[in-house]
């Protein structure tokens, strides 16, 4: 990193060790959005290619369940959620009208016993290890507000409070809040207001969010979580244009 890159850096960040950290880190991880964002004065983003899948519709009531399931699927793995996954991979059910991924496919024959615990594992790596590759899933950290709950969180928790939906002791802009959020729109007819949440809120964001996870995910669960979220964002953006 240059020093003028170095400069910038402590015009961005106030403590030397901060700077210090972004120097060396910004440079290695800089092929992830969200570091992009914190390294950059005024972080504008690429926009992400376009999915391959064939010719495909949602109607509301399948992007309420698409949206529940990246909800769930975001969140922590619990008990429930992945013996849905085994049950939905041995075809007792489907979450998604999306043409099914082959890892999920591939859950049929798993102990869910066992699976829980690989997923709760790999969640942790991906959303909570220590050091870099990580993916922080907060609006306000992709938007480079350099923080969690900074001006983003505080918009879209009016959102919340505005259709009566709380989300207390937890991040509002958290990307699985924002799903479960969009869920309850289409759940309740709220058309206009849920393309008024994406064009303000998780479009914004959400692409790029699903971009990282796809590198970091590898070829495993939540590499299919980011293809399931990269088609129904792009089919939502072409809605919403």
């Amino acid at each position: 990193m240059s020093a003028k890159e170095t400069g910038r850096l402590g015009q961005l960040f106030v403590d030397e060790k901060d700077v210090k950290f972004w120097k060396k880190e910004g440079a290695k991880h800089d092929h992830l959005h969200w570091v992009r964002a914190m390294i950059s004065e005024s972080p504008r983003f690429e926009s992400t290619p376009a999915p391959e899948f064939g010719p495909l519709t949602l109607s509301a009531e399948d992007k309420a369940r698409l949206y529940g399931w990246l909800a769930q699927a975001l969140t922590e793995p619990t008990e429930s959620f992945v013996e849905s996954l085994v049950s939905s991979a041995r075809g007792e059910h489907s979450f998604s009208p999306l043409p099914p991924h082959p890892f999920l496919e591939s859950l049929k024959d798993e102990d869910p016993v066992e699976l829980l615990d690989s997923l709760k594992t790999e969640y942790t790596r991906i959303f909570f290890d220590s050091y870099l590759p990580f993916i922080p899933p907060y609006e306000s950290v992709y938007l480079g507000e350099r923080q969690v709950m900074g001006e983003a969180a505080r918009r879209v928790a009016a959102y919340y409070k505005g259709l009566g939906m709380g989300a207390a002791g937890e991040m509002p802009d958290h990307i699985a809040h924002e799903c479960e959020f969009m869920a309850l729109l289409y759940q309740r007819g709220e058309l206009s207001l849920a393309k008024e949440f994406l064009k303000e809120h998780l479009l914004a964001w959400g692409p790029q969010l699903c971009s990282d996870l796809k590198i970091l995910g590898k070829a495993g669960f939540y590499e299919a979580v980011a293809q399931a979220g990269e088609v129904l964002f792009y089919l939502e953006a072409k809605d919403a244009a």
